[in-house]
């Protein structure tokens, strides 16, 4: 049985997380929602990739933001239109059997590099800066590299274990499941760029994670001859792309990284938007000085 039929007992647990914790309810609520999707996807899908913020959060531990998208892609190599018909045949799957409804199913189209299901999920609770509804992205037109094996875990799994609430956690099936998932070093890189992406097409609005993210993860990624690999094989994978213009030859990333700086481009974004999805406190000031040690180091020269 899963938690969420258990109605009372769900929601019991769910203001005591965010008594405990200060998360809000409606955010233990998704995050929940979210984990278990997921977790059906990979047992339907063993060529999937896991990636993005939510990937930061769910399986590296390395951010304390709520990100509620599910970010998903294939491994290299597995990407052929068969496949592709899998991931969209499985997600249609995965939604029927826990009972939410893909609201926009008719606009999906399996031969398209990129997709976003919009899926309504049962919510109990007041939504505050946060979507509505539940979102998958999968995308294929940026080839998924390195990967590697981590596990997914919810907000709500891990208050009942540090708790030492085991039995629920057998009970309602809220172990833990392994999944692969993009690195944190290509996934920085990715940011890195986005963040650039962004400054250069004016789409500034709720982007302002990436600062964030790039924050959080600049210290716990080596800065050796193996990053700087990395960056070179990401920006020529992101060439060509209309939506990665910072890729392109010609484009200087510390000199746009600089220009983010000093225009303070994401500042009022970052402000009303990212800081109330922290689950600390983070100033925008102290997440810039992070793009100052980026340009300092020169990885991106």
């Amino acid at each position: 049985m899963l938690l969420h039929n258990n109605k009372e007992l769900f929601e019991q647990i769910i203001l005591q997380i965010s008594d405990n914790t200060g998360i809000r309810p409606d955010i233990v609520e998704k995050d929940y929602f979210v984990t278990i999707l997921l977790k059906d996807l990979t047992v339907a899908l063993p060529h999937l990739v896991f990636k993005g913020g939510t990937s930061l959060s769910k399986c590296y531990k390395a951010i304390n933001r709520f990100s509620e998208d599910i970010d998903i892609s294939l491994e290299e190599n597995c990407s052929s239109q068969s496949q592709r018909q899998k991931v969209k045949e499985s997600i249609i799957k995965s939604c029927e059997s826990l009972k939410l409804e893909i609201l926009n199913l008719a606009q999906t189209k399996s031969k398209r590099d990129f997709n976003r299901y919009i899926i309504d999920y049962p919510s109990n609770f007041s939504q505050h800066s946060i979507k509505k509804y539940l979102f998958i992205e999968s995308s294929f037109f940026l080839k998924s590299f390195p990967t590697e094996i981590r596990e997914a875990t919810s907000i709500l799994y891990d208050f009942l274990f540090t708790n030492g609430f085991f039995k629920i956690i057998e009970d309602y099936e809220l172990n833990p499941y392994k999944i692969r998932v993009l690195s944190m070093e290509r996934t920085f890189i990715d940011k890195v760029f986005a963040l650039c992406d962004y400054y250069i097409s004016g789409r500034i609005q709720e982007h302002s994670r990436h600062l964030y993210d790039i924050y959080k993860l600049y210290p716990l990624i080596e800065k050796g001859n193996f990053l700087v690999s990395l960056i070179s094989d990401t920006r020529r994978v992101r060439q060509g792309k209309s939506f990665c213009p910072s890729a392109e030859q010609g484009q200087d990333i510390n000199d746009l990284l600089s220009k983010i700086l000093s225009k303070k481009t994401y500042k009022s974004d970052y402000e009303l938007i990212t800081k109330d999805l922290l689950f600390e406190s983070v100033s925008y000031d102290k997440t810039v000085e992070t793009l100052l040690e980026i340009i300092k180091s020169e990885i991106f020269c």
